[in-house]
């Protein structure tokens, strides 16, 4: 069997974990400006972060309010009829990302219809009179650009199925139509602490589908209403990104980044509470081909999954013999750890209440017997 490691790349001993927040919005809930966003995160930790207006926050002057570069924010005054807030603040101050050692991305929200995330780009056709047009601006903006990376935002939000991902005829056509025929999309929110908790089934639903041809990579985020550094939505889900200190360079977008993003080069991890829970995180990753093993080890643990074909296939520990499952393996396999229950496979959803486990932490699927999918940068 042949395996597709994302982690070949990383240096375990020196590169650094970087904290990303793929999911955060100015002007929305209860947060505030742009600068008031990267300063909470910041202040947690966070070098890695889009701030990712939505694609019918508009300025006075009706453009999209798009929150980059961050050195050019004051000045922008939002249109009060297009924001969720009943008095929106306007933009009065900028951030230098260099000075913050901060890597700032272009990135945008695109709502109204299905949502998705698409980063390294914005969207400066907004159109919130009319939903259809906006989403198909919005896609023919993503499939003509250079170069961009664009998945699902909590996607189980909008879709029923069950454990075996029973889908109903237009509901698999969409996901088709997205995933295996448009390049860009690479992303899926497995994790958002908002909207829906946990998409770990339908992941593996696509993943099952998809791989080996179609590789599609997991995310964690936050979503919140608040940039209060205190409450326990901020920081419940966070991507972490293995880069050297070569590759990271602080300032606005990073060529390193991108790349290291299309290879699979990270993890992600959810809490149920962020000030009760802590974040697991992936110390080591071993591929050793010839004796057909891969190894995943995670710095605390309760429980362990070897995910694939949307089954857990092995569960004894953090060493996989993957010839040993050759029947099950078909496309690809992914690595998991938790702490509290371990709730997989369920159709449960994970509420952030109680149920579930209080942690988790994933790893990129690994895919078998094929070639990762790329997208060639510009």
């Amino acid at each position: 069997m042949r395996v597709v490691d994302p982690y070949e790349r990383v240096d375990w001993t020196a590169d650094d974990h970087h904290l990303a927040q793929l999911h955060v919005h100015p002007n929305y809930g209860d947060k505030g400006t742009p600068a008031e966003v990267i300063d909470a995160y910041h202040e947690l930790g966070y070098t890695i972060l889009p701030v990712q207006s939505k694609s019918d926050l508009l300025t006075t002057d009706g453009e999209h309010a798009t929150a980059y570069p961050w050195t050019e924010l004051a000045g922008t005054e939002i249109d009060p009829e297009s924001s969720n807030q009943d008095d929106p603040p306007d933009w009065t101050e900028n951030r230098d990302p260099e000075e913050l050692g901060m890597v700032a991305i272009e990135s945008v929200e695109i709502d109204r219809v299905e949502h998705m995330t698409h980063f390294f780009g914005s969207f400066d056709e907004a159109d919130p009179e009319s939903q259809g047009t906006q989403f198909h601006r919005a896609r023919a903006s993503i499939e003509t650009t250079e170069r961009g990376i664009t998945g699902l935002a909590h996607p189980g939000r909008y879709l029923e199925h069950d454990v075996r991902g029973d889908w109903h005829r237009g509901e698999w056509e969409r996901y088709d139509v997205l995933y295996r025929n448009r390049p860009r999309f690479f992303g899926l929110e497995v994790f958002n602490g908002a909207f829906h908790p946990d998409d770990r089934i339908l992941w593996d639903d696509l993943l099952t589908k998809f791989a080996p041809q179609r590789q599609i990579l997991g995310t964690a985020v936050d979503d919140a209403t608040t940039v209060d550094v205190d409450d326990e939505s901020v920081d419940r889900g966070r991507t972490v990104f293995l880069m050297s200190d070569e590759e990271f360079e602080p300032g606005h977008e990073s060529g390193a980044i991108y790349d290291v993003w299309l290879r699979g080069q990270s993890y992600f991890s959810q809490v149920q509470n962020s000030q009760e829970d802590d974040h697991l995180r992936i110390e080591r990753v071993e591929h050793d081909e010839r004796a057909g093993t891969l190894t995943v080890e995670p710095d605390d643990w309760e429980w362990i999954n070897w995910v694939a074909d949307g089954e857990p296939i092995h569960a004894d520990d953090e060493t996989l013999e993957y010839d040993d499952y050759a029947d099950e393996i078909d496309g690809y396999v992914r690595f998991e750890a938790g702490e509290g229950d371990n709730s997989y496979p369920s159709d449960e959803t994970w509420t952030g209440s109680g149920d579930g486990p209080r942690s988790v932490v994933c790893t990129q699927p690994f895919l078998t017997t094929g070639t990762l999918a790329r997208v060639e940068r510009s």
